[in-house]
């Protein structure tokens, strides 16, 4: 494909200064910074946290009075901020942690300790722990208001943040010394707004971003607006150089990119990309849709092997354009996350949701559902399933009453996956789910932090995925995972105690706190025991099984069990005495176990119906009676 624009951008006139004065006071400025590291009564040493459930340890250290203000309960860990500004309701997180190993971190994220709807101070809040504990509190990086902070570092550990709001780019002189050098990257093409960018610093110290083009809409003709601008930085944030993402061959920058067989035309998802690195190679995955309604929608993988310079990319998950959904089909939703594991391998997760009939029973709709699970890609395993609800803990003994609302309907029932992958190859993912039983007093669901892990390249995944947070009345979102994971997963989320909140003014009224907090990785379940575990003995059943319905007859509700010996994919449909499908009761994958389900047939009326079971190669139909 064709080299990149060299369309270079300068940096603030007063950068260039700066870096010289730096110069001649770095020296001493790092000495004094150590002496006061090992003074400075603000540092608060971080204890592991204890392996098995989610204790709360600000019991068992001293707290800065600064942290104690108006959030009333938050989830396990150690409050880094509290922060007027709910983050965001957008899609997934990018890197707000990074994991240097030996206990050295880094974490930026974005924040404001302004008035509620104002946040006149938002920008990226910044610490570092040194391998004693984080010197709080935190402090900001940007003079000017800025947002959706991610980071990265560079290969002598300075770290790199990137921020929108003019595409702000800061580079820290030292590793965790807290003196930033700023650069305005502008904006491509001129009179956009670049907006949510990601970050990553590549084998070559080269700095590459995905940003989504913003404010106005440069291809009218596509009927889209919001498309993926990549930009690249070979001398340290002095200079950039733009493109437009997943364009023809041979296009030239500014050309928009390839909407052969419709792609790109209903613009993409705002925020929906991720971008990773790993030697040479540069990862860029993003969601985007057709224009043929919100059924149609893709996965798309960009990858460059010489830093950037050149790229290739192509449709992972190839639903097509106006493609008739098919019962029980999952189609992409726009929360992701990309990694390369230790090899250069590249591993997508992303959200999805599910395909169901419409109420009717005769034709497919589509629509955001609780059960849709998480999906995993790499070039070396194709998509592969890593979760859903039924992979939480306890999820049939948990079952969900009907009174209860799971979540704000925010997606699959399994939002915002974060990647991290460790020195064996294990590849990890977090990610916030409702907690059954735990709700509010409007019965909605509280969200806590879960994760599971795969030793085969992403193959397979454990389950039951553990519940990280486990953390009754506080809703636990938003987690940014350190690429690194060592003996622990390291993690970064939001916690309070008011459910939903969102980035808009006037509905949101409480702030909320911003955690960190670690968790054994040996802990987190890296095969399915589900399926591992077929012995009768340990309760699983020993053959599939299908039972009579009971009560029956029956007036209008009944209740029909059945038996898994392993982990499989089961559809449950009734059907009317003239063989029409009148309802489906359950289309998704379930662990092995007895499980239940309930039919309402108070819009039905009276006569025969059957109710088939179909899981894997078996199949069984049975007889019922609705009686009124």
């Amino acid at each position: 494909m064709s080299k990149l624009f060299s369309a270079k951008i300068q940096g603030r006139g007063v950068f260039g200064v700066l870096r010289c004065a730096m110069v001649f006071c770095l020296l001493f400025t790092a000495a004094a910074s150590a002496i006061d590291r090992q003074s400075d009564k603000r540092i608060q040493k971080v204890r592991r946290v204890p392996a098995v459930g989610a204790q709360d340890i600000m019991a068992q250290q001293p707290q800065p009075a600064t942290l104690a203000k108006s959030v009333a309960k938050f989830g396990p860990g150690l409050p880094l901020i509290e922060s007027t500004y709910d983050f965001m309701t957008n899609n997934a997180m990018g890197r707000h942690l990074h994991n240097y190993g030996g206990g050295i971190l880094a974490v930026a994220r974005t924040a404001s300790q302004g008035a509620i709807g104002t946040w006149a101070d938002r920008g990226t809040f910044f610490a570092y722990n040194d391998g004693n504990g984080f010197l709080l509190p935190m402090t900001k990086v940007e003079s000017a208001r800025r947002g959706w902070g991610n980071l990265s570092a560079t290969a002598d550990g300075r770290s790199v943040i990137v921020s929108h709001g003019g595409l702000e780019v800061n580079v820290d002189a030292l590793q965790g010394l807290g003196i930033w050098t700023a650069s305005l990257t502008g904006n491509f093409p001129t009179g956009s707004d670049l907006t949510w960018p990601r970050i990553v610093v590549d084998g070559k110290d080269y700095f590459h971003v995905v940003v989504t083009h913003f404010s106005f809409d440069p291809f009218p003709g596509l009927g889209g607006g919001q498309y993926p601008v990549y930009g690249r930085s070979t001398d340290g944030g002095l200079n950039w150089e733009f493109r437009f993402m997943f364009q023809k061959a041979g296009a030239a920058p500014g050309d928009p990119p390839d909407t052969t067989g419709g792609l790109w035309i209903g613009g993409g998802d705002a925020d929906a990309y991720a971008i990773d690195a790993w030697g040479d190679k540069v990862g860029i995955a993003a969601f985007c849709a057709y224009d043929a309604g919100f059924n149609s929608n893709e996965i798309l993988f960009a990858e460059s092997s010489d830093n950037g310079a050149t790229w290739t990319w192509s449709n992972i998950t190839s639903v097509g354009r106006g493609v008739p959904p098919a019962d029980g089909d999952f189609r992409p939703n726009g929360h992701l996350d990309l990694i390369y594991d230790r090899e250069g391998i590249p591993h997508i997760v992303f959200e999805n949701f599910l395909v169901l009939p419409d109420s009717a029973g005769t034709a497919p709709e589509s629509f955001l559902y609780t059960q849709s699970p998480l999906l995993h890609w790499s070039p070396t395993t194709g998509v592969t399933y890593v979760a859903s609800r039924a992979d939480l803990p306890d999820a049939e003994q948990n079952r969900l009453p009907g009174s209860q609302l799971w979540g704000r309907g925010l997606g699959s029932g399994l939002y915002w996956p974060s990647l991290g992958v460790d020195e064996s190859n294990v590849l990890y993912v977090a990610f916030s789910a409702p907690t059954a039983g735990d709700v509010d007093p409007d019965s909605v669901n509280y969200l806590d932090i879960y994760a599971t892990a795969s030793a085969d390249g992403g193959a397979t995944w454990g389950s039951p995925a553990v519940n990280l947070t486990a953390s009754p009345g506080t809703e636990d979102k938003y987690v940014s995972v350190a690429k690194l994971v060592d003996d622990s997963l390291r993690f970064v989320y939001n916690s309070d105690d008011v459910n939903g909140g969102t980035v808009q003014p006037g509905n949101q009224t409480t702030p909320t706190m911003m955690m960190y907090y670690t968790f054994s990785a040996a802990d987190i379940p890296k095969i399915n025991t589900a399926v591992r575990d077929r012995d009768p003995m340990a309760g699983l059943p020993a053959d599939y099984a299908l039972a009579q319905n009971f009560p029956n007859p029956f007036n209008p509700t009944t209740v029909i069990s059945f038996s898994l010996p392993a982990s499989v994919k089961v559809k449950l449909e009734v059907f009317n005495a003239l063989g029409q499908k009148v309802a489906t009761l359950v289309n998704h994958k379930l662990p092995a176990g007895s499980h239940t389900a309930t039919w309402n047939a108070a819009s039905m009326p009276s006569g025969i119906y059957f109710y088939k079971l179909e899981a894997g190669s078996f199949s069984q139909t049975r007889k019922m009676v609705l009686a009124k």
